[in-house]
């Protein structure tokens, strides 16, 4: 759980858990469906889409490929 003033709160509510209001009583009413087996099943079920979508694996490829991309660029023109 966490508040929808999280950057990741849209990514996350109703995936992988739930975003609330800030506030004590939303936090407390969120808390309490998440101690709820079945709304938690329910608020969590799409947990592991969400997890492969906030891994570092595709920025670490796609910086990998850039940096690639710049040696080779750079060999090249030192052949020129």
């Amino acid at each position: 759980m966490l508040t929808e003033t999280c950057g990741v709160a849209p990514m996350i509510h109703e995936r992988a858990g739930m975003a609330v209001p800030l506030g004590t009583e939303a936090l407390a009413g969120g808390l309490r469906a998440m101690m709820d087996a079945e709304q938690r099943a329910v608020l969590t079920r799409r947990r592991d889409e969400v997890m492969r979508e906030l891994s570092w694996e595709e920025p670490l490829n796609q910086t990998e490929r850039i940096y690639a991309k710049i040696c080779k660029d750079h060999d090249k023109k030192e052949l020129e």
